[in-house]
């Protein structure tokens, strides 16, 4: 869901954009047609007799109720969803508090720092640090995983916060 509400969130408001742009270039250009007396220039002339006639059981009146009311529904419920916070509070302050995204930056930067590390990607969220750590050794994947929760415990007690720590080591036989 991390990935998914974030292109939901795009895709949509770029959806309602362009609708709201359409919309509102109709309006504009048949607004200034009637000023000028040119009469409809983009709608039909008819279009007033036409929708005084539909009916609410229409079935082209109900398909566009549903089409409207699925993406209000979708706008809706990707607005409340929940994201994670973009700061995470500094523990016994108050009114201090670090950038997640540069947290998690920050901490994958010195985790890769490690020896035997080839990559790592470190996620902050609910109050916890969860770390995902690649390696290609083979050979004692305990002691590299020691040095990473120590380094890991180090960078978060010397920013004074309260995050739990996940840590998972990958290797090509295994997990640990």
């Amino acid at each position: 869901m991390r990935i998914l509400v974030p292109i939901l969130t795009r895709v949509l408001s770029t959806l309602l954009a362009l609708a709201l742009v359409a919309v509102g270039v109709i309006a504009v250009v048949e607004i200034v047609a009637a000023w000028v007396g040119a009469g409809w220039t983009i709608l039909p002339d008819n279009i007033v007799s036409k929708a005084s006639e539909w009916k609410w059981s229409d079935r082209n009146v109900v398909t566009a109720l549903a089409i409207i009311g699925a993406i209000g529904l979708a706008a809706l419920l990707t607005g409340i969803w929940r994201r994670p916070a973009l700061t995470v509070p500094v523990d016994g302050r108050a009114a201090v508090a670090v950038e997640r995204y540069a947290l998690e930056k920050s901490l994958s930067a010195r985790l890769e720092a490690i020896d035997g590390v080839n990559n790592a990607r470190v996620r902050v969220n609910r109050g916890r640090v969860i770390a995902r750590v690649d390696t290609h050794r083979r050979h004692e994947p305990g002691q590299l995983k020691a040095a990473v929760e120590q380094v890991l415990e180090r960078a978060v007690t010397e920013r004074h916060l309260n995050l739990r720590r996940q840590l998972q080591l990958r290797y090509e036989g295994g997990e640990v």
